[in-house]
């Protein structure tokens, strides 16, 4: 999928989890009840918010099947996680916003990149970082940090002095 076309994924997925609108996705009401959350949410949106979510569906109904079959498994999964993790995953979603078209670029290639990666090797770097210690973590996750601040001249910089200095301890 290109680049686009997954930032435009991305969207369809924040979209559709807003409202649901495929029929069994939807609860049947319950007798005890007059409405459903969903339209309770919706009668809460300005008309503005209405016309881009409906927008957003039609987008949604002209991609492939394929394609609307994973943006649902993807949907499933998150509705399974609970508030807390929801909320870390819109922060991430609002967070590679943020990021500039050249950036959000780098970081799919990077996950491209993880992703071909035999399953063994992912579970590695997995496993290393999950085992670190809080303060390791803490220094990674202030590194990339630091790493996204930089521009790309400084961020191709240090690779050129971490291939050097890999070259020099292979010697």
């Amino acid at each position: 999928m290109k680049k686009s076309g997954l930032i435009a994924c991305l969207a369809v997925l924040i979209a559709v989890s807003s409202v649901a609108w495929a029929d069994d996705w939807v609860p049947a009401p319950t007798p005890s009840s007059s409405s459903s959350p969903l339209e309770e949410r919706w009668s809460r949106m300005s008309p503005q918010e209405k016309e881009d979510l409906r927008r957003r569906y039609e987008e949604f109904k002209k991609l492939p099947p394929e394609e609307q079959e994973r943006i649902r498994q993807n949907l499933d999964r998150l509705q399974r996680l609970s508030p807390e993790q929801r909320k870390q995953v819109v922060a991430r979603y609002e967070q590679f916003q943020r990021l500039t078209p050249e950036e959000r670029e780098g970081l799919a290639d990077r996950y491209h990149r993880f992703t071909q990666l035999p399953p063994e090797e992912r579970a590695q770097l997995r496993d290393q970082f999950l085992k670190a210690s809080p303060e390791r973590r803490k220094r990674i996750l202030e590194n990339w940090e630091h790493w996204r601040e930089m521009t790309k001249e400084q961020r191709d910089r240090l690779r050129e002095e971490w291939r050097e200095r890999k070259k020099r301890e292979r010697r």
